[in-house]
């Protein structure tokens, strides 16, 4: 049986360099798309991008080196990015928000860590709830494939608008509210046991 990841954010060079290379894989190998930045040569997808995030990756329990990496995130605060060089995607979020909010992109993972309570992408995107709360953030988007629409439905986004991409075709852009606790429970979301022990850690003496 597979052991739960563990979740933790990415600094070293080995690290960072195990995450490009997931991205190939997926990108390019798996899902066979066109990809600005993909390098073929050195099978990496690192774009200008990343020097501005924060990475955070998912490694089983038992496990945390660079190679056994199953899955990476990568998140953006609008505090810390030029949203002007943000791609096309996203100017939907500039038009909606001004301030504090958070764009999750570039969600990866290894086809053998997904699917269930134990899948690397549900331990990654409450992983980076955690993060984004601890920066005072009050709104998080992201955009994903309109099939997945769903998934992250029940994690506690709603469709903002929907776009044409010219490499992912139909794309949904999505937003949540991280404080809204009627709606993390509308959809019994397990961010919102998340947000519950982040507020309990703050008012203990």
């Amino acid at each position: 049986m597979m052991l739960p990841p563990d979740c933790r954010e990415l600094k070293t060079d080995a690290e960072l360099q195990a995450v490009y290379r997931l991205r190939f894989d997926v990108y390019i190998d798996e899902m066979g798309r066109t990809q600005r930045y993909a390098d073929a040569d050195s099978r990496r997808l690192a774009e200008p991008l990343d020097v501005s995030a924060i990475q955070l990756g998912a490694f089983p329990s038992d496990d945390d080196s660079p190679d056994a990496l199953l899955g990476a995130l990568r998140v953006h605060f609008a505090t810390r990015l030029e949203l002007e060089n943000f791609p096309e995607v996203y100017r939907v979020v500039t038009a909606r928000e001004a301030g504090r909010f958070a764009l999750v992109t570039r969600l990866v993972t290894r086809p053998e860590s997904r699917g269930g309570a134990e899948s690397a992408g549900l331990a990654l995107a409450c992983a980076a709830y955690q993060r984004v709360l601890s920066e005072g953030i009050d709104f998080a988007y992201i955009d994903c494939d309109v099939k997945l629409a769903p998934l992250f439905k029940w994690l506690g986004f709603d469709s903002v608008d929907r776009i044409e991409h010219a490499c992912y075709g139909t794309i949904e852009i999505m937003r949540m509210a991280l404080h809204d606790t009627a709606r993390l429970a509308a959809t019994n979301s397990p961010f919102q046991h998340l947000r519950e022990a982040s507020i309990d850690a703050r008012v203990l003496p």
